[in-house]
């Protein structure tokens, strides 16, 4: 207990972490952790709620069929594909129950019940049989994954098929998938805030050549999405940063989401989730995805607590993480600031909601320019997964020609004649 004067800490300076009770009354306070985070203190911190990682505990908390996802304060039971229930309890389901046996093809099931073998339909192979043999015709893709918007937690399919390829895999970000070597449909089931991003197939065919599909865009409800860019002074970049796999990434990725997740979880009340998206050298400049989950305040404000929480986080560790090199985007919400228009020189924009326009706030169009008595105009442009950027458009319309520049100018010149004349007349004694 923290004994303090005459007057209610709790209400007037709210000192406890976000994710903790304060309690207390006049003169004194104690913070008391929420369920699913455990108190730790240190020499930096008094007082700090640390995420409790249940799906790394004895015994399990999921059944031995699911998938455990550790969440900020607690954790997600999902049932593996082929398998259904809450999660702590799952049971098999017949495997061709889904039909997963695509273009006419037959599923049967293994004698022991855990599998299927699809009987492809003429012309067709594959695992699902949705790759189509066409003799004498090249590489195709004959069908494109969908984009989609999904509730958290709710199960995915994406699909793609092909003519004529030897092979095909999922890919992710630019990233290949683990496992998705000829499988469609790719499922993915819990859809998390993680999960966002685009998805893709590319296969080769018999002759060497590839072919990818359309990329789709994969985005959760409920999830405001932000990006955080830091340089880390002390760490070494190789190139096994380039592959996720890695092991090398994979410790980085968990040491530095660790060091900035606590803090963060520690200044929201809901619901934060951390992820790397990429590691890109200069020491190591770290791309990281902040999700918070049904975030209860306005973007902005948001957005200030994860940079004001991060830049504290490297003014007190200077010499690991580099002050002067932390950025924070929003992911719905241009910010304010300089661009370089199509014209070649730089404007001022104020800061905008995505697909918004604005006219920039200290340039105008060029004097070559049909429009240029307008102000430069941008769209703020974005996907709400990745930040939102100004992109000028060409609204000055086309330049000038040679003889409506020389009206211009006569224009001009008669003006100036006119107001010499005027001057000249006003000057003259009554």
């Amino acid at each position: 207990m923290v004994w303090i004067g005459v007057i209610d800490i709790c209400q007037r300076f709210a000192p406890c972490p976000r994710v903790s009770t304060c309690t207390g009354g006049i003169g004194s306070y104690s913070c008391e952790c929420n369920a699913g985070y455990v108190t730790v203190t240190d020499e930096m911190t008094t007082f700090t709620c640390v995420n409790i990682p249940e799906c790394t505990g004895s015994p399990p908390v999921c059944d031995s069929n699911a998938l455990c996802s550790d969440l900020s304060g607690s954790y997600l039971c999902t049932c593996m594909e082929g398998f259904t229930g809450n999660g702590t309890y799952c049971e098999a389901i017949e495997p061709c129950a889904r039909s997963p046996c695509l273009n006419g093809g037959t599923c049967t099931t293994s004698d022991d019940g855990t599998s299927y073998v699809c009987t492809c339909a003429e012309s067709y192979i594959d695992v699902n049989c949705n790759t189509q043999v066409r003799e004498q015709e090249p590489l195709a893709v004959f069908t494109n994954p969908m984009s989609q918007m999904v509730d958290v937690e709710q199960r995915v399919t994406f699909s793609c098929s092909f003519q004529n390829a030897r092979s095909y895999r999922w890919y992710k970000d630019s990233v290949p998938i683990l496992g998705s070597e000829n499988r469609s449909p790719l499922v993915i089931n819990p859809a998390l805030a993680e999960d966002q991003g685009y998805y893709y197939c590319t296969a080769v065919g018999e002759d060497g050549t590839n072919a990818s599909t359309d990329r789709a865009l994969l985005t959760v409800n409920g999830v405001d999405n932000y990006v955080v860019r830091a340089t880390f002074l002390t760490k070494t970049f190789n190139n096994s940063l380039l592959d996720r796999t890695s092991s090398y990434f994979q410790q980085l990725s968990e040491e530095l989401i660790t060091f900035i997740l606590t803090p963060l979880q520690n200044n929201f009340e809901a619901t934060v989730a951390v992820r790397v998206n990429i590691f890109s050298p200069g020491s190591v400049i770290a791309e990281f995805g902040i999700y918070v989950y049904d975030g209860s305040i306005p973007d902005d404000e948001q957005l200030s607590i994860i940079s004001s929480t991060i830049t504290s986080l490297a003014e007190g560790n200077p010499t690991f993480l580099d002050p002067a090199f932390v950025q924070s985007f929003s992911t719905v919400t241009c910010p304010s600031g300089t661009i370089v228009t199509t014209y070649g020189y730089v404007a001022m924009f104020d800061s905008g909601v995505i697909n918004s326009r604005a006219n920039s706030t200290d340039k105008k169009c060029p004097d070559y320019t049909v429009n240029r008595d307008h102000r430069i105009e941008a769209i703020c442009v974005g996907d709400t997964i990745r930040p939102c950027v100004w992109v000028p458009q060409m609204n000055c319309g086309r330049n000038l020609t040679a003889d409506e520049l020389l009206k211009i100018i006569q224009e001009v010149r008669y003006g100036l004649f006119l107001s010499e004349t005027q001057r000249s007349y006003d000057s003259l004694p009554e």
